[in-house]
């Protein structure tokens, strides 16, 4: 996931991605947070100006 994330970033400078009900999807998977974090440190966001807004 995280590398298509980064390649549409590259292709598509200011991309906005929007997550809602952010809380139900770590009922799924608790560790996301530290995912998102893991790619969010990787530099890659930052190639494309990625805005990531998670809503509540």
């Amino acid at each position: 996931m995280s590398s298509t994330i980064a390649e549409h970033t590259r292709n598509n400078p200011g991309l906005l991605i929007t997550i809602d009900e952010f809380p139900y999807l770590l009922d799924g998977d608790p560790a996301l947070p530290s995912i998102l974090q893991k790619f969010w440190d990787s530099d890659a966001p930052a190639d494309g100006g990625l805005k990531l807004i998670l809503l509540t």
